[in-house]
């Protein structure tokens, strides 16, 4: 263990991170996240979590770097770990964003093409014939 972080910290950290990691699993299991979108989290909680259990690594991590200290990669790190899944977040809100948006365009059409069959049920034959 480390001598500048206690072991009280080293424990409440990883218990808080294997929390995190159990509660993405179960909203895996329950559906309502899909095993698709969990695996960012799932990684970069498994990555915290090894960090949380060997404080070593993280001073490696530091020094490697040129961090000056273990707690500035630890802090440079949780943002990257935030943004990492920001970006992740965005990117799948953009793709449901296009996908609504032409769902939404087929269903106005869809609306039109009732409408004109209901006023004029003679059209309906002749449209689909050449």
């Amino acid at each position: 263990m480390s001598e500048l972080v206690p072991l009280r910290l080293h424990l409440i950290s990883a218990a808080a991170v294997a929390v995190l990691m159990m509660w993405i699993a179960l909203l895996v299991r329950a559906n309502r996240l899909s095993l698709r979108d969990s695996l960012l989290w799932l990684i970069s909680t498994a990555i915290a979590l090894a960090f949380a259990v060997f404080p070593g690594l993280l001073a490696h991590v530091a020094r490697a770097l040129g961090i000056a200290t273990p707690i500035n990669a630890a802090f440079a790190m949780g943002m990257l770990y935030v943004v990492a899944n920001l970006v992740s977040i965005t990117l799948k809100t953009a793709s449901n964003s296009v996908t609504l948006r032409r769902l939404v365009q087929e269903l106005g059409l869809l609306r039109a093409e009732l409408e004109a069959l209901k006023t004029d049920p003679a059209q309906a034959g002749s449209e689909g014939k050449p």
